[in-house]
């Protein structure tokens, strides 16, 4: 059996969507906002981009994740697609210690992540990569 890393109190990290502060807390997995904390975006609401980022369809009237469904060519006024880093370089710390590791487990392999998430204009989203042909023969 794994012993479990002993843990100290904290403060828990903050990250901002369009002007507004949310907790992370890794432990309840949400998003919490931190001047109104019934406001809460689940993580398993996220959606994962291509580049190991994430994406959720934010709704600035709510401060919420958008409950309908869009075009990204034509978004509603207070609907913005926004773009976030992975959760793990959003609190490493919380991931360590959900899985019983040292604090340190995770810190040293990932690069900090921005503080503010920001939005996906249409023109900026990834487009998937061609497909390169192989050389050589074939099997």
């Amino acid at each position: 059996m794994m012993k479990k890393a002993p843990t100290q109190a904290r403060e828990l990290p903050r990250f901002t969507i369009e002007g507004t502060e949310f907790i992370v807390d890794i432990q309840l997995n949400e998003l919490r906002q931190a001047d109104a904390p019934g406001n809460r975006i689940s993580m398993d609401e996220l959606l994962w981009e291509t580049d190991g980022k994430l994406a959720i369809v934010y709704d600035t009237a709510t401060r919420n994740i958008a409950n309908m469904i869009v075009d990204p060519e034509d978004l509603p006024p207070d609907i913005r697609i926004i773009s976030m880093p992975p959760l793990l370089s959003l609190d490493p710390v919380g991931w360590a210690r959900k899985f019983g590791l040292a604090d340190d487990t995770f810190i040293k392999s990932q690069p900090p992540a921005a503080d503010e998430a920001h939005e996906v204009k249409p023109e900026e989203q990834k487009k998937e990569p061609p497909h390169k042909k192989r050389k050589g023969k074939g099997i």
